[in-house]
């Protein structure tokens, strides 16, 4: 006879093997295995951290954290990076250069912050970020890198790190967490649901591509 824990822990699904016509048919429990797995600060210091964009709504959350990690002194430097513009206040302004402003006014210093105004998407983030440490403290320099974002951003997000940036640097993670993006309170708006089965159809996407070890759920 066969133990039914076993059974159980057996009967984990592949998100290669899961057909997309499926993804969005998937539990909430499912969705938040896939898109959060067991996601824990690992109390790291970096010499970077690299500061994700995003929309208006999402960005001054990313922005505390990564001051946060700023004067804990886990951090030397942040590169925020995001050239989408968005209107903020009346204001039309680079996901970077809005970063940057909202950093100084936290009291980190502008020499610790690095505008990246490029990048237009997260694949880019990682790409244009590379460059952009490359350039200012030379990659010899760089042990880790620590990548603030949202909780459902950050899977992803470390997995393009990952794949991106060269071997010999770690990449770390850290969540800027909110209610509304969080593994508990996601399924609580439309807005983001979609963002979710958004972010398992870009994960899918990463793992058919062999840019990121295949996610069981």
């Amino acid at each position: 006879m066969i133990n039914g824990d076993k059974m159980k822990k057996n009967s984990k699904s592949k998100l290669s093997q899961t057909p997309k016509d499926s993804l969005r048919s998937l539990t909430s429990e499912q969705k938040s295995e896939i898109v959060f797995g067991n996601y824990s600060d690992c109390g790291l210091n970096a010499e970077i951290a690299l500061l994700l964009g995003s929309n208006p709504d999402r960005m001054p959350e990313r922005i505390r954290a990564a001051a946060k990690l700023y004067f804990e002194g886990r951090i030397k430097y942040i590169i925020a990076t995001g050239g989408v513009e968005w209107d903020v206040r009346g204001e039309t302004i680079s996901e970077s250069n809005y970063m940057a402003k909202m950093l100084s006014d936290f009291g980190v210093p502008k020499d610790a912050i690095v505008i990246e105004n490029e990048a237009k998407t997260t694949r880019e983030n990682m790409i244009c970020s590379l460059l952009s440490m490359q350039r200012t403290l030379g990659l010899a320099h760089i042990k880790r890198v620590i990548i603030v974002t949202s909780p459902d951003h950050l899977r992803r997000s470390m997995a393009l790190g990952r794949w991106i940036i060269p071997r010999n640097i770690d990449v770390v993670g850290f969540a800027a967490g909110s209610d509304k993006t969080s593994r508990e309170h996601w399924q609580d708006t439309e807005e983001s649901i979609a963002i979710i089965d958004n972010e398992i159809r870009l994960l899918r996407g990463l793992v058919n591509e062999n840019n990121m070890d295949d996610i069981e759920y």
